[in-house]
């Protein structure tokens, strides 16, 4: 559920499957991030929240939801109460011993919770497979243990939460702390908040798990099958060679750029409106497509790649001696292009492009500090130029 979803709305199933995903959002969210907004009679449930209050992503719960059945929960808690103080155990040991606790407390339960031999052995794997548990082979019989980790995760606490809300992959990090996150809380229940960020992207957790098949893609130079929606929300399908994923330092929104080899052209994707992806053979021109990106990648500033021709682009600024740390945010924020000092007041900014209006928002916050700018897309200098005018023309009538 999301955008604010009515019960018509809502076309999975049937109407019962509205009140069950709400319940399932409002258990694992809580009654802080879910609001009703009622209209005309009509109550909409979404996700509303302030980013500011915020200093752990709040959207991780979601990958903490799991279904299981009674016979699947119970498994969990024996075999870990079994195997616990480094006890290693065969699989006749573990049948023989995971359901005592059950049938000395009331053996009538057994058949709503006991498992085969052979499901045990299929969970054992699935244990293994995720680290919980480990094998030893001893004399050609094969041993289960609990597999203990011997780093202090307590020690990387600082850098740990860093990671949780930097990087997109930061759910993991999320998972580690999760293993002390209690105990800090009653050491000192402020002493866990040690960041504030000022612009902190929450959204982006949800793009996880696409953005993880992307990059194995990336990884094995393989073409991709891309479900996508459009602006008109009508489903596509392009394939691509994966090139590179952007973040968007404005909005958080992570793109997909890459290289649509029916057309020979360069194409980019909001990740957020791909549905699916599924994993081709091979690219045999990967070297060549990484080759040529490589030398164009320099010179494109945001997202917008429909066509590759350069554009020129300067402006500059007044900087007086004791604001250099406007310099420095040119420095920082200037994703190509060179800065020049022009004399003690004055800095310029030069760059070649393929999309110069893309520019334009970051040009436009240094108004009241331009002195003069050019561009051979003259649509860039026109929409600056516009935009200072009319905020003459409103400030002149308010006074």
């Amino acid at each position: 559920m999301f955008s604010l979803k009515s019960r018509e709305e809502f076309s999975q199933k049937s109407a019962r499957s509205y009140a069950n995903e709400a319940r399932r959002i409002l258990n694992c969210l809580g009654k802080n991030l879910v609001e009703n907004n009622r209209k005309d009679g009509v109550v909409k449930k979404g996700i509303s929240f302030d980013a500011r209050k915020y200093t752990k992503n709040p959207f991780y719960k979601a990958y903490l939801i799991k279904s299981f059945s009674n016979k699947d929960i119970i498994f969990h808690f024996l075999i870990l109460e079994l195997l616990q103080k480094d006890l290693k155990l065969n699989i006749q040991e573990i049948c023989s011993k995971l359901y005592l606790p059950i049938a000395k407390r009331n053996p009538k339960y057994l058949k709503y919770y006991m498992l085969g031999e052979s499901a045990i052995r299929k969970k054992l794997k699935e244990y293994t497979d995720l680290g919980i548990l480990k094998v030893v082979k001893e004399k050609n019989i094969v041993y289960y243990s609990r597999n203990h980790s011997d780093i202090e995760i307590k020690k990387y606490k600082v850098p740990l939460r860093f990671f949780t809300e930097t990087n997109i992959f930061g759910v993991i990090g999320s998972y580690l702390e999760d293993r002390f996150i209690n105990i800090s809380i009653k050491e000192d229940p402020h002493k866990i908040d040690i960041f504030t960020f000022k612009n902190h992207y929450f959204l982006y957790v949800f793009d996880l798990e696409i953005i993880n098949e992307i990059l194995d893609a990336i990884h094995r130079k393989r073409d991709i099958k891309i479900n996508f929606l459009n602006r008109n929300e009508i489903e596509k399908t392009i394939i691509l060679f994966p090139l590179k994923i952007y973040c968007s330092t404005l909005t958080g929104r992570n793109y997909l750029l890459g290289y649509d080899t029916s057309i020979s052209k360069y194409s980019c994707l909001r990740i957020d409106n791909i549905q699916s992806i599924e994993m081709l053979s091979p690219n045999k021109n990967a070297k060549s497509i990484k080759g040529e990106f490589k030398q164009i990648q320099g010179k494109i500033w945001g997202t917008s790649l429909t066509k590759v021709e350069e554009e020129h682009v300067v402006f500059q600024i007044i900087v007086n001696p004791d604001e250099y740390y406007i310099v420095n945010r040119l420095e920082r924020e200037k994703r190509c292009g060179e800065i020049t000092k022009i004399d003690d007041v004055t800095y310029q900014f030069e760059a070649n492009v393929f999309d110069a209006y893309e520019l334009v928002p970051w040009i436009r916050s240094f108004i009241g500090r331009i002195k003069m700018i050019e561009c051979s897309n003259q649509r860039v200098v026109d929409t600056i130029v516009n935009e200072v005018n009319k905020m003459v023309e409103v400030y002149n009538n308010d006074f």
